[in-house]
């Protein structure tokens, strides 16, 4: 029988910010291993392909070959979102259990080749985040 992998009530994920954009987080109520395999389907339901995971150190790399598909539905003024370039995303998160119980996911490498992405780790996370819930 399939295990529920969904959030009970009074778990709770949330993006923990900082002054800078680097201090960006997300901040789960989960142990180190369920949340582990939840960001693993989570990150393959955005359209990202593993490139390496390693679960001992706490690191997943992962690469999206139609970043621009991240930004849909988000309204960002001034901003636009070159659709048509032919970018590729290589992203490295980094997974960590915390003394609480809970565990912390942040991005510790983003590379975007073929063009800009404006405010990226901040959508990253917020799409990991949405997932995540």
């Amino acid at each position: 029988m399939a295990r529920s992998m969904t959030i009970r009530k009074g778990d709770k994920v949330k993006v923990i910010t900082g002054k800078e954009p680097e201090d960006r987080y997300i901040e789960v109520s989960q142990s180190y291993p369920r949340v582990w395999n939840r960001l693993g389907l989570a990150l393959d339901r955005l359209g990202f392909d593993p490139v390496s995971r390693d679960q001992e150190d706490g690191e997943i790399e992962v690469k999206h070959g139609y970043p621009q598909s991240l930004y849909e539905g988000i309204v960002m003024r001034g901003v636009t979102v070159d659709k048509g370039a032919a970018m590729t995303l290589h992203l490295t998160l980094e997974v960590e259990p915390r003394r609480d119980g809970g565990t912390d996911v942040r991005i510790e490498r983003i590379n975007v080749a073929g063009g800009t992405l404006p405010q990226d780790r901040a959508v990253i996370l917020s799409r990991i985040n949405a997932e995540l819930e």
